[in-house]
């Protein structure tokens, strides 16, 4: 086996397996971690919801806000296509398109009886916040012999969302949530007798790892007035520990050290925000969000090939920025539409990569109790359109 085409699969999976050490519950590809998952509401708003989520997305974001909701249940699905490019894989001088897709279903429902009673509001939700699969139907990689066909790190999320009403105006809310994270790679090179293009034999390598693991999340919402409300959330850090085994090893024997899967951490993330509602169809909002640091310094295309930047986190924990407002009209007696749009800040969690700036629009139509939207985000060297459809039964 030539030491360029062992250089090169092992940047595959540096690319597959090695990027999901910086995911955030929920998010992540390589240097960045911040971008807004969800429906278009929050897509729509810049994930500017701590204060304002009301909805199924109040799992994601803030679980105390689900009480607050008028509607004694919901249920909904959303799906994203998210294209981010940030990494030359196949150093050819140009950023390489790197697809994830997401989507999420749940239903909750709601107590409302009058105060001063104890509301309630649970439900359940499954998330598959991150998936990202790259089938390359056994091309080989240029100067090497190396036949690739899948690459896959998946996380996927059930959640049990608990929202108790301690009084008019505040609520707390847990999030029970229990994580599987697949990892899988699918590959096949010949072995050429020395000196020789004859094959003597092809190493198949088809392997999978699936772990699981839980945390709890923990919100709480405060509404200081009829229009202005206070949310905050904490979401502890949680890591997912692989078995470990040795590539080169099941090839030659020998013992190299080289580990096939890498860990995955999900770094710990506490923000507050704040919702003034101007009137009944108007509103503004603002968050902000600690994502703790993270210790592995390994990130795709490290130093394995020229000319693909070396990659290291920073040191400390990073700081992000929602900001988003909303716009509902009635169109006719029993439709209404909902305009949003907003901007966040996404830091780099890596040194010598830029920041950047997303800028989110996005619109749903409510009719007696459906509601279809769709949600668009933009950012440099990224974007991601979610639709989405729920149903919403008031009393």
């Amino acid at each position: 086996m030539g030491k360029k085409a062992i250089i090169l699969l092992f940047l595959l999976f540096f690319i597959g397996l090695v990027g999901s050490n910086n995911l955030w519950a929920l998010e992540s590809y390589n240097g960045y971690g911040g971008y807004v998952i969800g429906d278009q509401r929050i897509v729509g708003l810049a994930g500017a919801y701590l204060a304002k989520s009301n909805d199924l997305n109040a799992v994601n974001y803030n679980p105390a806000c689900l009480v607050f909701s008028p509607a004694v249940m919901d249920l909904g699905f959303a799906s994203s296509r998210i294209d981010n490019y940030q990494t030359d894989f196949d150093n050819n001088g140009t950023k390489d398109k790197f697809p994830l897709t997401y989507w999420f279903g749940g239903i909750v429902g709601r107590t409302h009886r009058p105060s001063p009673s104890v509301n309630i509001a649970t439900g359940v939700v499954y998330n598959t916040p991150y998936q990202a699969e790259q089938n390359f139907d056994g091309r080989v990689l240029p100067s090497t012999t190396l036949e690739i066909y899948d690459l896959k790190l998946g996380v996927n999320s059930f959640s049990i969302p608990v929202s108790v009403q301690l009084s008019q105006d505040l609520a707390v809310g847990v999030n029970v949530n229990i994580f599987t994270i697949d990892e899988m790679i699918r590959m096949r090179f010949p072995v050429y007798f020395p000196g020789t293009t004859t094959v003597i034999e092809r190493v198949d390598i088809d392997d999978e790892q699936e772990v699981r693991g839980t945390s709890i999340d923990a919100g709480i919402l405060f509404r200081a007035t009829e229009k202005l409300s206070l949310g905050a959330v904490y979401k502890p850090e949680i890591t997912f520990t692989f078995e470990e085994k040795k590539f080169l090893g099941q090839l030659t024997g020998q013992d190299t050290g080289i580990q096939w899967y890498r860990n995955v951490t999900l770094p710990l993330r506490a923000g507050i925000g704040v919702n003034y509602q101007c009137s009944p169809n108007c509103g503004v909002a603002a968050d902000t969000n600690y994502i703790g640091k993270q210790d592995n310094t390994v990130l795709v295309g490290s130093n394995l090939v020229s000319g693909i930047a070396n990659y290291t986190f920073k040191d400390k924990g990073v700081y992000d920025l929602h900001v988003g407002g909303n716009y509902l009209f009635p169109v006719g007696q029993n439709a209404k539409v909902d305009l949003r749009a907003g901007t966040y800040y996404e830091p780099s969690r890596v040194k010598d990569l830029d920041s950047r700036w997303h800028y989110t629009g996005g619109f749903q139509i409510n009719w007696w109790r459906v509601m279809v939207g769709v949600g668009y985000d933009k950012a440099k060297d990224y974007s991601n359109l979610v639709t989405v459809f729920a149903l919403v039964f008031n009393y």
